[in-house]
């Protein structure tokens, strides 16, 4: 018999730490490429994926965009969708999408895939390293995301070993990316220094998950009319209403930051800290705005290393003369509940709270925003005869309307408009598929065959306005 797989991992995550860089993100690098061949090449059909799907409503924002990239998405996605349509459809006639529907939605099933790859890789590295600790920052560490799960599963005396390590390898880099914005050098190219790409995947992650936000094709200088632009988006067609308001806030800020100076102007309280929004904004701003980024978002993982060190400092248990016992108090733990609330406990939980990133408030608030005022505006009936005439909503943001309570009358136009959309992507995607048969091919093919498009975009959303159905092939 050949070796678990669980060893073999443990030992290419052992290896991942000889060079910099974290050693999860490293493992899961092409994690995202092969779901989408398995769901192209035989996923879409299985049972276990379209009850996902269904109890998800759809895939993410992110991952459906991935999925609408590749022309080889098309049957797949159009076999899929014809099935959760034909669900979600049952779900409003039964009464089923209600107010409650957006607290019970499920994680979209390649974002949850890609969670549990990264749960069993942290487990891997953690079971390697009770046995090889020595071998952890020399030089690789993993990023701090990763470093949170780390803290949480591995024994407390191994978490006395890696925090010191974390905290002074990160410690080095930030020096790194100071002494970078004190003295700039003049960039030879438009790459990013490695030191500062390695900066910025040890504090957010590597930049390994896809991402459907868009470029800032906007005037962040423009007067806004936000009433009048938003009621232009009901009856537009361009898409979901408050989908396409969350962009234009995305790409507002963005747009601000790119026009910002880096050194005169305070941003630090409106730079992102999350993976997605750090990688976005650094994917079309230059070197200084990635080294401002790489500062502001660092800032709080220090903290949160430095105090998490401090809590250890005060615990008993961490000094010399009775680190020998930690072993035995590790399998005493589990049996004394007071024990547990020590400084090792409430070293990782400093570690593990979580960080505000201003641009996911920023973003989050302007859904908000647009969904107030929709609900606003449906109560007068030449905006609901526009909503209706309209786009309407994505799935997602249709069960989060009617979860903020709606009036009866606004709840009772969501769900009826929803439904009759579903219906006839329901329609157009079955047709799309009649018209794959080799015995109808004397039959025209026509504007249902970019129906799998419009379905990602019903039920993932979408930060975009549709193209026309008479587009090139190449847009979407």
């Amino acid at each position: 018999m050949g070796e678990r797989a669980s060893t073999v991992s443990e030992r290419q995550l052992l290896r991942a730490l000889t060079h910099d860089g974290c050693p999860v993100c490293d493992h899961l690098r092409n994690h995202e490429a092969e779901f989408r061949f398995w769901f192209i090449a035989e996923r879409y059909h299985q049972r276990e994926l379209l009850d996902a799907l269904t109890n998800s409503l759809g895939f993410c924002v992110d991952h459906g965009e991935l999925l609408a990239d590749s022309p080889r998405s098309r049957s797949p996605m159009t076999s899929a969708h014809e099935v959760v349509s034909r669900r979600t459809l049952s779900r409003f006639e039964a009464g089923e999408i209600d107010r409650t529907t957006w607290s019970s939605l499920a994680t979209c099933p390649a974002c949850a895939s890609f969670e549990r790859a990264g749960d069993r890789t942290v487990s891997f590295l953690g079971h390697g390293l009770e046995t090889s600790a020595a071998e952890y920052g020399d030089p690789g560490i993993a990023c701090f995301p990763h470093f949170r799960s780390l803290a949480a599963t591995v024994s407390p005396s191994l978490f006395h070993t890696l925090l010191p390590v974390q905290r002074r390898q990160f410690h080095d880099v930030r020096k790194t990316v100071r002494s970078m914005r004190e003295n700039p050098t003049t960039a030879t190219d438009s790459s990013l220094p490695s030191e500062l790409e390695t900066a910025l995947q040890l504090t957010v992650g590597h930049d390994i998950h896809p991402s459907a936000l868009p470029p800032p094709d906007v005037d962040p200088n423009a007067t806004r009319d936000p009433v009048g632009d938003f009621t232009a988006l009901l009856d537009s067609g361009d898409g979901c209403p408050v989908c396409l308001e969350v962009s234009r806030a995305w790409q507002t800020w963005l747009a601000w930051l790119l026009h910002a100076d880096c050194d005169g102007d305070r941003l630090h309280d409106v730079l992102p800290t999350c993976r997605e929004h750090v990688w976005g904004c650094v994917r079309y701003g230059d070197t200084d705005l990635a080294m401002a980024i790489a500062d502001a978002a660092s800032d709080p993982v220090a903290r949160r290393l430095t105090r998490a060190m401090r809590l250890l400092d005060d615990d008993p248990e961490s000094r010399e003369d009775v680190s020998a016992t930690l072993a035995h108090m590790d399998s005493l733990r589990r049996f004394v509940p007071r024990l547990r609330d020590d400084g090792t406990t409430r070293a990782r939980e400093a570690i593990r709270r979580p960080i505000r990133c201003p641009v996911c408030d920023r973003m989050e608030t302007a859904r908000d925003r647009a969904v107030e005022l929709l609900l606003a505006l449906l109560e007068q009936p030449r905006f609901r005869r526009a909503f209706e005439d309209g786009y309407g909503l994505c799935l997602n943001h249709c069960s989060y309307v009617l979860a903020r309570s709606p009036s009866p009358e606004s709840a009772a136009l969501l769900r009826s408009d929803e439904a009759a959309k579903v219906a006839r992507l329901q329609w157009e995607l079955r047709e799309a598929q009649r018209k794959q048969a080799w015995d109808v091919r004397p039959e025209r093919k026509g504007t249902e065959q970019r129906a799998w498009l419009r379905a990602i975009a019903r039920f993932s959303g979408r930060y975009t306005p549709l193209p026309p159905d008479d587009a090139p092939s190449g847009e979407r």
